[in-house]
């Protein structure tokens, strides 16, 4: 399947009004020029939404975490205390350091990483992963679009992971964060999804990223 039929099939489950879904991959050159993303990357990634391709690295990502889950370093010594004292995802940094020693992330062996909207895209190759932004009713229906084609119980897996690593993470199976197939044609490995609520109320919008099944 090429982006063209993948894009006809999306139209056609979730209509013209449903965000295009980005296409994310390592690659040794850049597809763009990207300035420098003072703190979290995530903010960077509204220019690939609009159609604008995004290349990360090392450079030009600010935010040590990011670094960390993007692969471009190892984890930096104030990590486990920012995530612990400061963002609260554990109790205690010493626990955040257990916790990432124990998810066996990997150096990324190439310097960039890309985020395409994939209409400016005229394939998949090259890329690893697709990132959906879906309201509530999306969600639900790529949900089922996983399981389509399978006999399980448990078609989607969430894992709870820190915000950036819900993104991206590497570990000993690539670039990857949870085990599910992507339905119809073009199976996958699907990874969860996670509350995007800039309006501090309601869910307005989740993301949901899926790697690609090697």
């Amino acid at each position: 399947m090429d982006t063209l039929q993948f894009l006809h099939d999306y139209r056609e489950a979730f209509g013209p009004k449903g965000a295009l879904p980005l296409l994310f991959g390592y690659s040794d050159q850049p597809v763009a020029a990207t300035e420098k993303i003072g703190g979290c990357f995530f903010k960077g990634l509204q220019a690939a939404r609009d159609g604008v391709p995004v290349s990360l690295s090392a450079e030009v990502i600010g935010c040590g975490g990011g670094k960390l889950y993007t692969g471009f370093s190892d984890m930096p010594e104030r990590v486990p205390r920012f995530v612990s004292l400061k963002e609260k995802y554990k109790e205690t940094p010493g626990m955040v350091a257990e916790y990432v020693k124990s998810l066996g992330m990997k150096r990324a062996e190439k310097k960039y990483l890309n985020f395409v909207r994939i209409d400016k895209a005229e394939t998949f190759d090259g890329f690893e992963g697709i990132m959906f932004y879906a309201t509530p009713d999306m969600l639900s229906g790529l949900c089922g679009w996983a399981s389509l084609v399978r006999l399980v119980v448990v078609g989607v897996i969430y894992r709870w992971r820190v915000g950036i690593e819900v993104r991206v993470a590497q570990d000993d199976h690539g670039v990857r964060l949870a085990s599910a197939p992507f339905g119809k044609e073009w199976q996958r490995e699907a990874a969860g999804s996670e509350a995007n609520d800039a309006r501090g109320g309601q869910c307005q919008e989740v993301s949901s990223v899926h790697t690609m099944k090697r």
